[in-house]
């Protein structure tokens, strides 16, 4: 039986519904961004799809379940749900829903549990307000030895091996991942930043810019430089790119009490929303023999 975990209340979900919604259309308009990119590589080897059902946005990639999701369903949306079911056929690990902060949440769990969805898990989703006087933190200490620099075009296979490495992503999905994430370097609005420590690579900030929100879409350390503060250099640094880019809000996401959200919750960044995401109910055959790729930011 897959995982649960309980619900906050509907009514306690969504402290400032703005600011929800702004973080919830960057982020999926990010989820978006990549997954096109990596469609459109020649044949579509990964076989991805993308569709709008209402509101909502069903993203389907068959080798790494982190992508077999919706994002942004409505109650205006719930007759889609067999329809979705469909779109999803053969997927083993099924699907996971995340829903509109600006629907009636309520009704969305309500039908989503009579449709034998269960939560899985609750995402946070952080928000930080960015002003003159406050967008750039003062410089904690750092390590000796330590750079943060944007990525370089001579760097991008090791910045996204890296990335794979400190994700925790399983090594033998390396080589079907890195042409798509080479596809991200140098794209408008994704500032890539690669930290080194002696000049060994030892983690990685990424940001997305969209209207004005900076996106912390990815942030990762190795394992041998966790603990140092490497971590919140990343997010000053971060930090630094969202004020140079105009916007004037940052937002990212964690899972609630983890290493990720005490250290943005140091850097000032609070809980706009609390985001339980559902998992379909179990498939009784797969059919699809895809290579998977288990990680949750390929």
């Amino acid at each position: 039986m897959a995982p649960t975990c309980p619900v906050p209340s509907p009514a306690t979900l969504v402290p400032n519904l703005p600011t929800a919604v702004r973080i919830t259309r960057t982020i999926t308009a990010y989820e978006r961004f990549r997954l096109e990119l990596y469609r459109a590589r020649s044949g579509n080897p990964d076989r991805i799809e993308l569709q709008s059902f209402g509101a909502a946005l069903a993203l389907r990639f068959p080798a790494v379940g982190y992508f077999n999701q919706v994002q942004g369903l409505t109650a205006s949306d719930l007759d889609h749900l067999p329809a979705l079911a469909a779109f999803y056929a053969g997927l083993p690990g099924g699907f996971k829903v995340q829903t509109a902060p600006d629907t009636d949440r309520a009704a969305v769990f309500a039908r989503l549990e009579a449709e034998g969805f269960r939560p899985c898990s609750t995402a946070v989703r952080l928000a930080r307000p960015l002003t003159t006087a406050s967008s750039v933190l003062p410089p904690a200490p750092r390590q000796p030895g330590l750079t943060i620099a944007p990525l370089r075009e001579d760097e991008i296979d090791e910045f996204f091996l890296t990335y794979l490495e400190a994700f925790g992503a399983a090594r033998t999905g390396w080589p079907a991942a890195l042409p798509n994430l080479r596809l991200l370097a140098g794209r408008p609005g994704l500032h890539c930043l690669f930290a080194r420590q002696d000049g060994r690579p030892a983690g990685l900030g990424m940001v997305f810019v969209m209207d004005g929100v900076a996106y912390f879409c990815a942030g990762a350390v190795l394992p041998a430089f966790r603990t140092t503060g490497l971590q919140t250099a990343l997010i000053e640094e971060r930090l630094r790119v969202a004020a140079e880019s105009g916007c004037d809000l940052a937002a990212s996401w964690t899972e609630e009490a983890s290493a990720s959200h005490r250290n943005l919750a140091r850097a000032g960044f609070e809980t706009s929303y609390l985001d339980p995401i559902w998992r379909s109910p179990p498939v009784e055959s797969a059919v699809d023999s895809a290579p998977r790729l288990q990680t949750h930011h390929a």
